[in-house]
């Protein structure tokens, strides 16, 4: 078995400090639409489209879009970079930096996105155009509701954190980093919508499986890939406990080990959540539709 998953990409957009800022700077609500998106969201491109995008909370640029349809938009390069999933390494690919001056999706017209071309663009959309990442978002609330199919961006923000279903988060590289508790155990654990078709509810590194009592030893169960086309073996396992976050409880979760990433990461547990992001304060509220 081979799982493919889009796992914390991050860009230098970062990108040695030379860019403008490496999300949109300026958003205009039309009116707060609800749309699908599980299947790819509809965006329009410079008043060009609709095109279909996926959408990651574990990719740091505004948007990943595919070199074919740059070309065809006549989208500026603005640099070069190297993308990155994992630490730094010569043999990342280089990429353009590209500005979209005007994104629209779901009511919103998004201007100045910077992002970047990248031949595997959409991995987890099946004939989409490229992937919306977190960066995007930055000036906005971002709902997500996964059980719901349903996507929407407002100006609202959240109430103030309770501990219990609106959290803080920290962020690295722009990646939303929360408090969990996995076995008892607490963790921070990335939230990465980008890893939610893995099969498993959480990706683990071998270190912290070993503190874990497990309803079965960990099996073999195939090789897990990243968008840059790197392998690593996995097991899979169920913990023999919870996984807690705020107030929700998620009995025996399953868990895909491997040191393909060397964090705790949220990954097919998403698929079961309402998340709404509001990056301006740092906040997320969570919600388990199937307890509505």
């Amino acid at each position: 078995m081979i799982a493919m998953y889009r796992s914390t990409v991050f860009v230098l957009v970062a990108l040695a400090g030379c860019l403008m800022t490496p999300y949109a700077a300026c958003q205009n609500v039309n009116s707060v639409q609800d749309v699908p998106f599980k299947n790819g969201v509809e965006v329009k491109i410079n008043g060009q489209g609709p095109f279909r995008f996926g959408l990651d909370t574990g990719s740091s640029v505004s948007f990943i879009i595919s070199p074919d349809l740059a070309h065809q938009l006549s989208l500026p390069v603005t640099s070069h970079t190297h993308m990155h999933t994992r630490g730094e390494s010569d043999s990342d690919p280089l990429v353009d930096v590209l500005r979209i001056d005007a994104l629209q999706l779901a009511g919103h017209s998004f201007q100045h996105a910077i992002g970047v071309g990248y031949s595997n663009s959409s991995p987890l959309v099946a004939g989409g155009q490229g992937t919306l990442g977190i960066a995007l978002f930055q000036g906005v609330v971002l709902k997500l509701d996964y059980p719901g199919d349903r996507l929407s961006v407002s100006e609202a923000s959240l109430p103030d954190a309770d501990g219990k279903r609106v959290l803080t988060y920290t962020e690295e590289h722009m990646h939303p980093i929360i408090p969990v508790v996995l076995g008892g155990i607490p963790v921070d654990a990335k939230l990465d919508s980008g890893a939610r078709g893995t099969g498993a509810d959480v990706m683990i590194p071998f270190q912290l499986a070993s503190k874990l009592h497990l309803v079965a030893p960990m099996r073999p169960s195939g090789t897990v890939r990243d968008i840059l086309g790197n392998s690593h073996e996995f097991f899979t396992a169920a913990l023999d406990g919870d996984l807690t976050i705020g107030d929700l409880a998620i009995h025996h979760p399953t868990l895909l080990i491997s040191d393909s990433l060397p964090y705790v990461n949220l990954a097919g547990i998403v698929n079961r959540l309402a998340i709404t992001l509001d990056p301006r304060h740092h906040s997320l509220q969570l919600e388990m539709p199937a307890e509505r």
